[in-house]
């Protein structure tokens, strides 16, 4: 049905996908799945690769990469123009985004279709906007959850929007909240560098998971050598109840990811937060 598409009369569409591989070996592998041939366009650079080029009766196809966020990976960027044929012309194109992507992954490729919202902030144009949770995640969800379908999808969506909620409370925390946003997105995109598309969900919820207990270790660490009349000076303490509730909000999540690690890593919290509340409620003497 896809290729059908691709032969006219006239097509427009955008998918991208995150690699570690060369542009050449994803060049490679969409000429065998569409049975197409690219050829270097000599006119478009980006970061400093050849971009490749082909045509097909409905558009013409446009292949190329540049720097994602995540230094791990290219972003590469497959895109269907519109074909300058005067007799087509005045027809409206038809977009095959979501239907190229999910035929390419049919066959194996990994490839979404991106939120313009992507776009946006790959071109330096998204400012505090990226500091909006729903903005986060429309970037997000759609290279996280193209392998998932039903309740997985719906679930995945509850998990980005917490991850989301949580970098932007941390991000007002920090001088340059626009900036550890961006920090924390490149990070939460190298988590996948080892792992199958049809195993991202996993490792999804394995972050939602551990960035929080992170966040929160994080910012314990400067009172845990601290005696009982210090803890009571730090304006921290009354941030202790909110803390332990989060960790035990995440006891079953934890468990749900079967990674003895992070299991470890939420007791681990949740006897220390006992403690410094204990200590901060000792009764005088």
């Amino acid at each position: 049905m896809t290729w059908g598409q691709l032969l006219g009369p006239r097509a427009t569409f955008q998918v991208a996908s995150w690699r570690t591989h060369s542009l050449q070996d994803v060049r490679e592998e969409l000429e065998r799945a569409l049975d197409v041939e690219f050829i270097v366009s000599k006119d478009k650079v980006y970061d400093g690769e050849t971009a490749f080029a082909s045509a097909v009766p409905a558009c013409e196809l446009r292949l190329n990469c540049w720097t994602a966020p995540s230094p791990a990976f290219g972003y590469v960027n497959f895109i269907g123009l519109p074909a300058a044929d005067p007799t087509h012309s005045l027809l409206p194109a038809e977009n095959l985004s979501q239907a190229l992507s999910e035929y390419l992954r049919e066959a194996g490729c990994d490839w979404y279709v991106p939120h313009v919202n992507e776009g946006l902030e790959s071109g330096g144009v998204l400012g505090d906007e990226l500091l909006d949770p729903e903005v986060i995640v429309s970037m997000l969800a759609p290279r996280w959850l193209a392998w998932t379908t039903g309740e997985e999808t719906d679930v995945g969506t509850d998990l980005l929007g917490g991850i989301a909620q949580s970098w932007v409370t941390a991000a007002r925390r920090t001088t340059d909240p626009v900036s550890d946003v961006r920090r924390r997105r490149a990070e939460f995109e190298g988590w996948s560098e080892y792992v199958p598309p049809r195993s991202r969900f996993r490792v999804l919820g394995n972050y939602a998971v551990q960035e929080p207990l992170s966040d929160i270790d994080e910012q314990l660490a400067d009172l845990r050598e601290l005696t009982p009349e210090e803890l009571a000076l730090r304006p921290e303490i009354h941030r202790l109840e909110e803390w332990r509730a989060v960790v035990e909000s995440l006891t079953e999540a934890s468990r749900w990811t079967g990674v003895e690690s992070i299991e470890r890593h939420r007791e681990a919290l949740a006897i220390l937060l006992g403690k410094l509340l204990a200590s901060v409620r000792r009764p005088e003497p």
